[in-house]
């Protein structure tokens, strides 16, 4: 989790070294870096990880409630509902 979140905000660009990260964080704003990685890439990472986190929180509250370890999302069908999700805007071009 650690090193996908050191390549998430080291990758892009500008191409921000893993060992310049710190210090291009803590110049926040007087450094095109400083600016890029306060302003675009910190706020999806720390976006991201709580979507995940959300979505195992999801899949414990399922399975408790259920009673069933088991209750995964393929035997009830909510895959099937996310792939459509996302297969929808790739054929609709939206």
């Amino acid at each position: 989790m650690i090193a996908a979140s050191v390549c998430a905000l080291s990758a892009g660009t500008p191409y921000v070294p893993p060992h310049r990260l710190v210090g291009a964080a803590l110049e926040g704003e007087t450094t095109l870096a400083g600016i890029v990685l306060t302003e675009l890439r910190l706020p999806r990472l720390v976006l991201a990880l709580a979507a995940g986190a959300c979505l195992g929180a999801a899949g414990l509250v399922l399975q408790e409630a259920l009673r069933n370890p088991l209750a995964v999302p393929e035997m009830l069908g909510v895959s099937s509902g996310a792939a459509l999700g996302v297969a929808a805007p790739l054929v609709l071009t939206l």
